[in-house]
């Protein structure tokens, strides 16, 4: 709530905003990811009347999904551990981790990060109701296929989540071959009644896919161009394979990662020690386990796909690592009660010790709003329209920046071509002029011929301290300068603000 504004949070407010104002995802305006988190900001913002403080409403929101979250972990580590004291545990572990709650783009941030992780647990929980328990209940199925194509939806990554699942259900057809048993039939059903939920939970897709052409490339080809655009600018961060392993062990080996993997070696271990056949040794873990397992492997192995690798694409396995957690301790139930106890007051001591500073201090930060990034934003974009309309400027023109929150928080209009922020705009001179009017972008070269066409009221310079964003503000700076823009102050912005002459 505290943190600057992440360049991240300009694209998702925008896209949510632009929404909410009638605007088509993908026609009107490019989103660089799949719709659902817009889709439901943006409805959210129309149907409550919401016309400003959309950044704060967002982050609330986000934190909304933190505290669901929680929950269902909580909720299925009670049902698997049948022990209060063990699920609260593995909840404040799950909350005292900085890679996954503290990460750019997670719990403090209005972005697509945290949401898809909610609909996976809740996906996770009941599909182990439902399949992996006593009894096969096609309707939990069902709902546990929607809430992963709504993570799906969300953040094409969990798009490999759904092999886990699949295959644990193919091999629970294979190996089950009672003749007199119906359970092959049952889980026949299941497989159906799981694909009808990811259907169901992805049809809202297709209101987009009218146009695959621009669908593809917000979702996929736009960050192929990206990894293009990186090469040419000397980016020192993990590009090449090697450097994303490397990058990929700095984060499952940072302390409270650690934590969680020592927690599941110390009670897998104990499992392991006892003299047993192998088949005897894989029996004893139960089916979430390999459930979970699966998940953490396949989910690491997307993390490290794309190019440049992010903090952020590592909260997926490392959440789903939590889960297996859960499961290590279930396989471990015949080991006594206290030791499993002592073993978790051990993990949360550790990881408090390590994090708990970090966690509680930006907490304590929130007991003065003035403070609160949302608030701030705010009022720097009420000082801004206020300076407009000071300036006999019609404040229906719009505002050229590549920090599109401080127009939209007062509802001063913006340049769809700008809606992404930096994202499309830095990559754009690789699209051809053809591709950037279609995909409604613009570029660093021909930035100058848009805003000529529809001379801009304001710009907005954010900060020209971070050193890629000195050649992507030079086009809007000069643009400003050889039109006679005049620069003005703005109280409680940093930045640079010129209004038109």
């Amino acid at each position: 709530m505290t943190t600057d504004v992440m360049r991240d949070e300009q694209m998702y407010i925008a896209a949510s905003v632009l929404v909410a104002q009638g605007e088509e995802l993908y026609k009107d305006f490019s989103y660089l990811q799949m719709p659902y988190l817009p889709i439901f900001l943006g409805n959210f913002y129309h149907f409550l009347g919401i016309e400003s403080y959309y950044l704060i409403i967002a982050k609330l929101i986000n934190w909304l999904f933190l505290l669901i979250t929680s929950l269902v972990l909580f909720v299925l580590a009670k049902r698997v551990l049948n022990d209060r004291f063990l699920a609260l545990g593995i909840t404040t572990l799950f909350l005292f981790n900085i890679t996954i709650i503290g990460a750019p783009g997670a719990a403090g941030y209005a972005t697509n990060t945290l949401a898809p992780v909610t609909f996976s647990f809740i996906s996770f929980y009941l599909f182990y109701i439902s399949f992996l328990e006593n009894q096969i209940k096609y309707f939990g199925i069902t709902i546990a296929g929607i809430f992963l194509a709504l993570a799906i939806g969300t953040r094409l990554t969990y798009v490999t989540a759904v092999i886990p699942f699949v295959a644990i259900m193919v091999y629970y057809f294979a190996i089950k071959k009672d003749p007199a048993s119906d359970i092959r039939k049952r889980i026949a059903i299941s497989f159906f009644c799981y694909s009808v939920g990811l259907t169901a939970g992805l049809l809202p897709v297709l209101l987009f896919i009218s146009d695959i052409d621009s669908f593809i490339f917000n979702n996929l080809r736009f960050h192929h161009v990206t990894t293009e655009w990186r090469w040419t600018t000397d980016f020192e961060g993990p590009m090449s394979l090697y450097k994303k392993i490397v990058f990929a062990h700095k984060q499952y080996f940072k302390s409270d990662n650690l934590i969680l993997l020592f927690g599941i070696m110390c009670t897998y271990g104990m499992v392991f020690r006892k003299p047993q056949s192998f088949k005897q040794f894989l029996e004893q873990f139960p089916a979430g386990a390999y459930l979970a397992f699966f998940l953490v492997c396949i989910t690491a192995i997307t993390a490290v796909l794309p190019t440049p690798s992010w903090l952020h694409y590592y909260v997926t396995p490392l959440s789903f690592l939590l889960i297996l957690l859960i499961f290590s301790f279930a396989a471990s139930s015949e080991i006594t009660s206290n030791f499993q106890k002592r073993l978790m007051l051990i993990l949360v001591l550790m990881v408090t010790a390590s994090n708990g500073p970090q966690t509680i201090l930006p907490i304590a930060r929130l007991v003065n709003a003035d403070t609160w990034t949302g608030i701030k934003v705010h009022n720097i974009s009420i000082n801004m329209q206020k300076t407009l309309i000071e300036n006999d400027i019609d404040i229906k023109n719009k505002i050229a920046t590549l920090h599109p929150i401080y127009a939209l928080e007062t509802n001063l209009p913006i340049y769809p071509e700008l809606s992404t922020g930096i994202f499309l705009y830095r990559v754009g001179d690789f699209l051809t002029a053809e591709q950037r009017k279609h995909y409604v972008g613009t570029s660093p070269e021909s930035l100058h011929e848009l805003l000529s066409k529809d001379p801009p009221a304001a710009i907005v310079i954010d900060s020209n301290e971070e050193k890629d964003m000195i050649p992507l503000n030079k086009p809007l700076i000069e643009f400003a300068v050889a039109n006679n823009y005049r620069k003005v102050p703005i109280a409680g912005f940093s930045g640079e603000f010129y209004i038109m002459p």
